[in-house]
């Protein structure tokens, strides 16, 4: 029987400092579970599914067929809701135990499996820190 893959958690600092990075931003999927408010701001290239849909039967392997594949060399997904307290969690945990089920089966052997985080703090606490990125490299507000 294989170990559960681990959910981790990090804080926006350490996901500004990765998304600034070319090489470590190449390598990183954003997934944003919040069930709204995604259109009025999001982290930059971040993927939207909302929770209720993501923890549907199969919806997490569609994720996957979608946004991990091998060639996309996708080795962190970084998962958040507004405050990634309940429905984040929920989420990252509902993907580590796919990749957990499908080591057990081997399913996909010898792909890498990406780790699976935590935004700490959500949406609230990045739009809240990166509101005012001159660049917008770390986060995304459509014009007023």
């Amino acid at each position: 029987m294989s170990s559960p893959t681990p959910v981790s958690r990090m804080n926006t600092a350490q996901l500004a400092a990765i998304l600034r990075d070319p090489a470590e931003s190449s390598k990183t999927l954003v997934l944003d579970v919040r069930d709204e408010g995604f259109e009025e701001g999001h982290v930059s290239g971040a993927v939207n599914v909302a929770s209720a849909e993501f923890t549907q039967p199969g919806a997490a392997e569609a994720f996957q067929e979608k946004h991990l594949k091998p060639e996309a060399g996708v080795q962190r997904v970084v998962v958040h809701c507004m405050l990634s307290q309940i429905r984040g969690p929920r989420c990252a945990n509902h993907l580590a135990a796919l990749f957990t089920r499908q080591a057990a089966a081997s399913v996909g052997a010898g792909a890498p499996v990406p780790e699976v985080i935590v935004l700490s703090g959500g949406w609230a606490q990045w739009s809240h820190e990166y509101e005012a990125d001159a660049d917008k490299d770390l986060i995304f507000q459509p014009s007023s």
